[in-house]
C-alpha cells in the first residue's frame, strides 16, 4: 500500500480521536520508508507514532533507524 494513502488515512483518524489506531498506521508508514532507505521520514513517521502511543516497539523502531542512520 502507498504510503501517502496511508498517511491520508491517518489523518482521518485523528480527526476522529482514534489515536492508538493512527499510531499503528504511522508505524507502517514508517517501516515502508525504512525499506526504502528513506530514514529521515522513517524517522518522522516512528517519531509521530511513539508520541500518539507508548509503545516499546515503537522505541525499538526509533532505536534501529538512528543506528542504521549512522552506518550510512
Amino acid at each position: 500500500m502507498d504510503e501517502y494513502i496511508l498517511l491520508k488515512e491517518t489523518a482521518l483518524l485523528l480527526k476522529q480521536q482514534k489515536h492508538s489506531d493512527a499510531a499503528h498506521l504511522y508505524q507502517k508508514i514508517g517501516e515502508i520508508f525504512e525499506r526504502k532507505n528513506d530514514f529521515q521520514k522513517a524517522l518522522a513517521a516512528y517519531h509521530k507514532s511513539s508520541s500518539l502511543l507508548p509503545h516499546p516497539d515503537f522505541y525499538l523502531s526509533l532505536a534501529r533507524v538512528y543506528e542504521k542512520s549512522h552506518q550510512a
